[in-house]
Order: C-alpha cells, then sequence, then structure tokens
C-alpha cells in the first residue's frame, strides 16, 4: 500500500435508534471503492443526546470489510471524531482503523448530506 490511498463511498441508508437515556444513534451505510481494497462496505455510527442535536464534534465508529481483487476478506474496526461546521451538513471524520490482516490506517474524509457521498484518504498509521 502506498503512503496515501483514496477512498469514494455512497450512502445506501440511514436509520436512526433511541436508548433509555434519551441518546440517538445515527447508523449510516456505505459502500464504494478503495485504494488496494476494491469494493467496501461498512457502517458508520455516532450517537448523541437528544437535546445535543446541533453538536458540532462527537465520536464514531465504522465497521466494514473489503473484498480485494485477490479474493480475499479484509475485515475491520474503526474508531475515531466527527466535526462540521454549525449550520453546515458536511461532516470531516477521522477515522483510526485495526484490520484483520493485521494492517493499522488512519483515514480522513469528508462524508456530504447533499450528495451522500464521503471520500477521503488514508495512509499506513
Amino acid at each position: 500500500m502506498s503512503d496515501q490511498s483514496e477512498f469514494s463511498y455512497k450512502m445506501t441508508g440511514l436509520s436512526y435508534t433511541a436508548n433509555d437515556n434519551d441518546e440517538v444513534t445515527f447508523s449510516s451505510e456505505w459502500e464504494g471503492t478503495a485504494t488496494g481494497f476494491g469494493a467496501v462496505f461498512g457502517t458508520l455510527r455516532a450517537t448523541m443526546a437528544l437535546t445535543d442535536a446541533n453538536a458540532t464534534s462527537g465520536p464514531c465508529t465504522f465497521v466494514g470489510g473489503a473484498a480485494p481483487d485477490n479474493g480475499s476478506l479484509v475485515l475491520g474496526i474503526g474508531e475515531g471524531t466527527w466535526e462540521r461546521p454549525a449550520g453546515e451538513h458536511k461532516w470531516t471524520i477521522t477515522l483510526a482503523m485495526r484490520l484483520s490482516n493485521g494492517d493499522q490506517i488512519k483515514g480522513q474524509g469528508v462524508s456530504d448530506l447533499a450528495t451522500r457521498t464521503w471520500t477521503g484518504t488514508f495512509g499506513p498509521a
């Protein structure tokens, strides 16, 4: 893998769940491609208090899998943060990922609600 690679995902679904503490979890489904990983599918999750719907940052997770051209399967678990300027529907997402093949990568990208896209770059952690 080169030092700087790219990913490009499209949102395919979005759901909301609530818990007994009046917290709402957003779960968005993504699919697309990433350099060296082929097709990628995953779920991005973030939770916030019902009373903090206009928060400008918080923690998030990404769990997914990739299907490289060599026929293998690579699973990944990521933890990180999201940030958005007040009044905008674009989130900058930064994640550190642990992969089933032993690699660790770190990436950053922008998710745009209007276009339902998430694009960015990643490389070795």
